[in-house]
């Protein structure tokens, strides 16, 4: 009797795989899905122009993704018609930036002519920024070989040259704005008008539309300073004449 029994079970756990029917449907939808294998990237990084960059071992590249990178010289190579390649096997290609027109900045011995002065020959203040703030940071981590310089002079901060270019230009040292330019304030209009100078009401317009916008309050203009620039007009002659009546006395 017992041994019927334990063949029964036997049998049903035999039968059990027909006892309990499948739907391959519902399996798929509710089956776990195993960890998906990522494809390794290329090492291999194409480039599209390679030189010899100003810090010391590297190589300056622009990619075929129009970026610019820096890499070990070693890890480049390319063969005559074919694109040139970085092997990155080991990591060491360092982006740079994305703006393709820092390149030169790289390698490049620098311009004949002042930063100021490049502003008006095709350099833009976005390539500046972008230089000075790469200086600060990814390419701080470099040895420099050879400085980039403008008119013989390394780079400056773009505010640095600004100051300083306004310091040799302006007539006025309290106008460090960032604009170069000699216009006088309307304030030193007036002062130099109550000295007796003469100054003219265009002279002045200017001022005060200067001021606004270096971004100070615009003075209203007064009757007194067209007052004092009549008097300074018709004071001058008289001015002239005493001196040269104290001219022809000394002599």
């Amino acid at each position: 009797m017992e041994k019927e029994k334990n063949s029964q079970q036997d049998l049903g756990a035999r039968s059990h795989r027909e006892a309990v029917s499948r739907n391959e449907a519902a399996e798929k939808l509710n089956e776990i899905p195993g960890r998906q294998i990522m494809p390794e990237p290329d090492p291999l990084v194409e480039i599209r122009s390679a030189v010899h960059s100003n810090y010391a071992g590297m190589v300056a590249m622009l990619g075929a993704d129009n970026r610019v990178y820096l890499g070990r010289e070693e890890h480049y190579s390319y063969q005559d018609g074919q694109p040139g390649q970085y092997d990155n096997r080991d990591g060491s290609l360092l982006f740079v930036s994305d703006q393709p027109d820092i390149y030169y900045f790289l390698y490049g011995e620098g311009w004949a002519h002042t930063q100021e002065e490049m502003l008006k020959r095709g350099l833009t203040m976005r390539q500046y920024q972008e230089f000075a703030r790469l200086r600060e940071g990814v390419l701080s981590q470099l040895a420099v070989t050879r400085e980039i310089l403008f008119g013989g002079q390394p780079f400056q901060e773009p505010e640095n040259y600004l100051k300083t270019a306004e310091q040799t230009t302006e007539q006025n040292y309290n106008m460090i704005d960032g604009q170069i330019n000699n216009t006088p304030t309307a304030a030193e209009l007036e002062e130099k008008a109550k000295a007796g100078g003469q100054i003219s009401l265009a002279e002045y317009a200017e001022a005060l539309k200067t001021d606004k916008e270096r971004g100070k309050p615009a003075k209203q203009e007064k009757p007194s300073i067209r007052a004092q620039l009549k008097a300074a007009k018709e004071q001058t002659p008289k001015k002239q004449a005493k001196q040269k009546t104290q001219d022809l006395e000394r002599s």
